[in-house]
């Protein structure tokens, strides 16, 4: 039941963490939300370290890991699973969040940027008034 608990909460944050990166549009926000992200991942290492004295930090860093025997086979046959898990989220991923994203990007763009470009724009950040003016075409772009 441990296990299925944590698969769960592991699913659940996979799942939001997408979502959220997804959401990003700026390179600048990708890379905080991506470290922050970390934060939460680490969370159980850092309350661990913060939160338990550091004889039992040691007794716990002391203890001998648990040998589990795999054949050549077998371990191959998993990375290969963890390989098609990973691409096929990164996939789904890609499909579901980011290429929606894209088209509204993409939506918004040629709204903004299509259509009639003869002008300029300015907002008096004292009143708040906007202001406009149409540009002449260049001799050379006429």
């Amino acid at each position: 039941t441990l296990s299925l608990i944590r698969v769960a909460v592991c699913a659940i944050l996979l799942y939001a963490g997408i979502q959220w990166l997804a959401r990003t549009s700026s390179i600048q926000d990708i890379l905080l939300n991506s470290m922050a992200l970390g934060a939460v991942l680490d969370a159980d290492s850092i309350i661990f370290k913060s939160m338990v004295p550091p004889k039992i930090q040691f007794a716990i860093q002391e203890l001998r890991p648990i040998k589990v025997s795999y054949s050549r086979r077998r371990s191959q046959i998993e990375s290969t699973m963890w390989l098609t898990f990973a691409t096929a989220v990164a996939i789904a991923s890609l499909v579901c969040f980011v290429q929606p994203l894209v088209a509204d990007m993409k939506e918004v763009k040629e709204r903004f940027c299509g259509g009639q470009q003869n002008f300029v724009a300015t907002q008096n950040p004292d009143s708040q008034w906007i202001w406009s003016l149409e540009t002449k075409r260049d001799r050379d772009e006429a």
